[in-house]
């Protein structure tokens, strides 16, 4: 018997596409979701494809459609199967990713339509009286005569830390809108959308469709329905943005674009930065990739193929603060005499500081000075973080942890001491030599909730702190108008990473937490604290030199056949049984020799053990991106026993 066949993907780990008989007296459509029967249960599915005069004998039926119209176009169904190719990833893991997960289940919403219209119906308000500076015109220019032309176009905007890219995203996305096409706008963390929030609603008249993981699921579901309707064509997110389903793109905007929060390490490692010029190239739109400090795969690209606009110049009287570089060579004192006067100066004419640190907690471990023992996670091998609040040793990676011991575990000695830095640890000095100041910890062990957020940053605003202590929290994108002193304390700790990015990392963020003072005015200072102060990237740091740092890191990274000038992946093996991984990781490296690609490893991962679980990885680059997808598809025909986990990521940027 012939008829109407659907194939489904479901939203679960089911890793192939389903194919399912289509009743006479049901209609779907490519797009919408589905029940259907799977063995003995029922399962929700996304039709991706409709075949008419299919033989549909052994079919099982679609039980149900659930969606009388589509709810995400063919463009982003194209735009999954291409993310579960190129990131070798199942199609239902990827059919997930678009989908907020009250409409995985079936759910159904039904928004105040009404509302949303009236809203989208607004004449739009009249624009206030911007006066751009020569750069922020020069960038609308560009980007709208790009827009202008309908044709896909990538444009690498490179403006220092308060030169005003938010107001150009603003004006190219209005320019978008009036012409009647959609903008997606992505910042790379929860941190930065209520801020941004603030401003797109001074300046956009239109409705706003919001997509991060913060909100509730209900929310999530609401506002992909907005979308989906056609209510709102002006999406802000962070990366789950790339997948709203609006429709006719005319604008994608990428802040910060070189943050690695674009990357998703957890399920499909898919990075949206890229995911979205796949997307605009479908839509024949405009992406503006922005940052004060460019990645290197951006600022290769550029050169290239993409248009590079510069932003040299703050607004008004504001200036980049200038940089001292303190040498801390032989210095016992965790904050340094310069920096304390420079804080106690700062806090006495009712101006705030703030002190970055990479590292949460009290200090990095608890050690042992008789046998030198430090302590370690049982299941991760990894260093034990002190938190002296808690007084307790946490892992980071699993949240394993227990009450400092009082003798050492190995040779019974009783002085267990924390060795290097944290959070804690600065706010005891700073409490201690500056003990009227108030003080804010910013990390993300005390800001667990956008609500704590929204709270520290609005004390932040109203001044009713002091002194700032954080971590990576603080120094994205936040613009604090009375932050007159920038202090970083171990300014080098990046670049003991064992990743081929440190010292680019290392550059973006001491560059980018300095800018976030003197962003109003021209009296301000940044002070950095570091045990290398001759080291090319402090030097290059100290002055903003970018394109010096990038051009160095160009001829090292070729030399090593490294990203940009290389294709690489990385696969971890993980096992509980001791031996496995290895054993595994062994067999599959020698099995890609005489593939065409570069095989590194196998090796212990730098976590050589998480969660209980012992890791090896290998890396894998080629000079062309087709050789090393076709290593892969050979890795994935080999037969890794089931006790063995196997991740693939392409274009890795987490080498831990």
């Amino acid at each position: 018997m012939q008829g109407r066949c659907a194939d489904v993907v479901i939203f679960s780990a089911i890793p192939k596409v389903l194919t399912y008989r289509v009743p006479d007296d049901m209609n779907p459509l490519i797009g919408s979701r589905v029940v259907i029967p799977v063995r003995t249960s029922r399962k929700v599915g996304m039709v991706i494809a409709i075949s008419e005069g299919v033989d549909q004998e052994g079919l099982k039926p679609i039980l149900d459609v659930v969606d009388a119209e589509p709810l995400i176009p063919r463009e982003i169904i194209e735009l999954l199967v291409w993310c579960s190719r190129y990131y070798h990833a199942g199609i239902g893991a990827c059919l997930s990713l678009a989908f907020p997960p009250l409409l995985r289940k079936g759910g159904r919403i039904d928004p105040d339509r009404g509302l949303l219209e009236l809203r989208e119906k607004e004449v739009p308000l009249l624009q206030k009286d911007i006066r751009y500076t020569p750069d922020q015109e020069q960038a609308i220019g560009a980007i709208g005569k790009a827009m202008d032309s309908r044709r896909f176009k990538n444009m690498v905007l490179h403006g220092i830390t308060g030169s005003g890219k938010t107001e150009v995203y603003l004006a190219c996305a209005m320019q978008a809108l009036l012409s009647g096409r959609s903008v997606i706008y992505m910042v790379p963390e929860i941190a930065l959308t209520p801020q941004t929030i603030a401003r797109i609603r001074e300046r956009i008249p239109w409705e706003t469709a919001l997509f991060h993981s913060g909100m509730s699921p209900k929310a999530r579901a609401i506002e992909f329905i907005k979308v989906s309707n056609g209510l709102a064509r002006f999406v802000l997110g962070t990366r789950s943005a790339i997948f709203a389903p609006v429709r006719d793109i005319g604008l994608i905007i990428v802040d910060e674009e070189h943050d690695g929060s674009y990357k998703q390490s957890d399920g499909v490692p898919y990075n949206a930065r890229d995911l979205a010029l796949v997307r605009a190239r479908q839509h024949d739109a405009v992406v503006v990739l922005g940052s004060a400090t460019p990645s290197m795969d951006t600022f290769s690209r550029a050169q290239k193929e993409a248009g590079f606009i510069t932003m040299r110049s703050r607004i008004g009287d504001a200036r980049l603060p200038d940089i001292a570089v303190i040498d801390m060579r032989g210095r016992k004192e965790v904050l340094s005499a310069e920096l304390l006067q420079a804080m106690e100066d700062t806090v006495a004419q009712g101006e705030q500081c703030l002190l970055f640190i990479n590292r949460r907690g009290f200090s990095a471990a608890m050690v042992c000075p008789g046998c030198g023992k430090i302590l370690v996670c049982r299941r991760c091998a990894r260093s034990l973080t002190y938190h002296k609040a808690k007084a307790s040793a946490l892992c980071h990676y699993c949240g394993f942890f227990y009450p400092v011991p009082e003798l050492c575990p190995e040779c019974g000695c009783m002085d267990m001491r924390p060795l290097g830095l944290g959070t804690e640890r600065i706010i005891e000095e700073v409490q201690r030599l500056l003990p009227h100041g108030r003080i804010l910890q910013m990390d993300s062990d005390e800001i667990t909730t956008p609500n704590k957020l929204a709270h520290a940053l609005r004390s932040i605003r109203e001044r009713t702190v002091d002194v700032i202590v954080g971590t990576q929290m603080i120094g994205k994108g936040h613009d604090f108008p009375h932050l007159t002193l920038v202090g970083v304390v171990h300014a080098e700790q990046l670049l003991y990473l064992p990743d081929f990015r440190a010292v680019e990392r290392t550059f973006q963020q001491v560059v980018q937490v300095a800018g976030r003072a003197g962003r109003t005015r021209p009296d301000t200072r940044v002070l950095i604290q570091t045990l290398i102060p001759d080291h090319p990237v402090i030097r290059a740091i100290a002055c903003y030199d970018y394109r010096g740092m990038i051009e160095a890191e160009e001829q090292t990274r070729r030399e090593a056949g490294f990203p940009p000038f290389a294709y690489m992946a990385r696969c971890i093996f993980s096992a509980l049984k001791p031996g496995a991984a290895e054993g595994v990781a062994q067999q599959v490296a020698k099995s890609l020799h005489n593939t065409g690609v570069r095989i590194m490893g196998p090796a212990p991962a730098p976590i050589a053990m998480l969660r209980g679980a012992q890791r090896w990885h290998i890396l894998l680059t080629a000079s062309k991106r087709p050789l090393l997808h076709k290593a892969i598809d050979r890795l994935e025909k080999i037969k890794v026993p089931s006790s063995v986990r196997l991740k693939i990521d392409v274009d890795p940027y987490d080498m831990l």
